[in-house]
């Protein structure tokens, strides 16, 4: 197994209105084939946001609160985007979300191994309608 620990500096902030679904984005490390994408705020080190593995959604461990509400904006993942759709976003859902992936390595055909770093960090802020936004997105 070959494991990626390349650093990636993307970080989003995205705002929006209670009742709103928002994309948090995330970009592949490479072209290769996508076995495992996960994403996880950084306050739960036990439960997933999201984790896709073996082609499908794993509900195992998934925090309560996000069952139902999220997906992967493309499934298969395509393009290299792994982004994470939250429906119907409520103020508990503000934070920091972190995404990481393994992908298969196309030399050995083997996983190439979970990123140590996150591909990804989103911070979300979310108010009730009719309040201003602190931030928007910026890549």
């Amino acid at each position: 197994l070959r494991c990626f620990f390349r650093k990636m500096d993307v970080t989003a902030n995205i705002g929006a209105e209670t009742g709103q679904d928002v994309i948090l984005p995330c970009q592949t490390p490479d072209n290769n084939p996508v076995i495992v994408v996960e994403w996880r705020r950084n306050d739960s080190v036990s439960e997933y946001v999201l984790l896709f593995r073996d082609d499908q959604l794993d509900p195992d461990n998934q925090q309560p609160t996000f069952r139902n509400r999220v997906d992967l904006l493309f499934r298969p993942i395509k393009d290299r985007n792994a982004s994470l759709v939250l429906k119907n976003v409520t103020t508990d859902d503000k934070g920091t979300y972190e995404c990481r992936v393994i992908e298969r390595d196309p030399k050995r055909g083997q996983r190439a191994g979970l990123t140590s770093e996150p591909v990804s960090i989103v911070n979300l802020d979310v108010v009730p309608p009719g309040e201003s936004v602190s931030w928007f997105v910026f890549l």
